[in-house]
């Protein structure tokens, strides 16, 4: 499954097969696209790394210096097991005439 932006649509690509590894998949013969949301301006994600926590502190959570823990793509490759879950996603969506909306969904360990 993936999700992309294409002309004010945020789309959730997939394909029924779910034994199948993604990369695998060629999603343009195989795939079924889904519109999710239209007039969408601008997605962005961000995933809270306990790796970049547990190499600088965890002091680095309290006080306004707690983004430099945020990382712009997951897996968290650089920063120990890549098959670990970050410990919080932040979505933000913009869209045209609503503003930006902010979810964050925490991975409690």
């Amino acid at each position: 499954m993936s999700y992309r932006v294409d002309q004010g649509h945020l789309i959730r690509d997939f394909v029924p097969d779910i034994n199948r590894d993604i990369n695998d998949i060629d999603f343009e013969r195989d795939g079924l696209a889904i519109t999710l949301l239209t007039d969408v301006e601008d997605v962005q994600l961000r995933f809270l790394s306990a790796g970049l926590i547990n190499a600088n502190g965890e002091s680095q959570l309290s006080g306004n210096d707690y983004t430099r823990s945020w990382l712009p793509l997951w897996p968290d490759v650089g920063q120990g097991d890549p098959a670990q879950l970050p410990l919080a996603v932040e979505i933000r969506i913009e869209l045209k005439g609503v503003g930006e909306s902010v979810r964050l969904f925490s991975f409690a360990e």
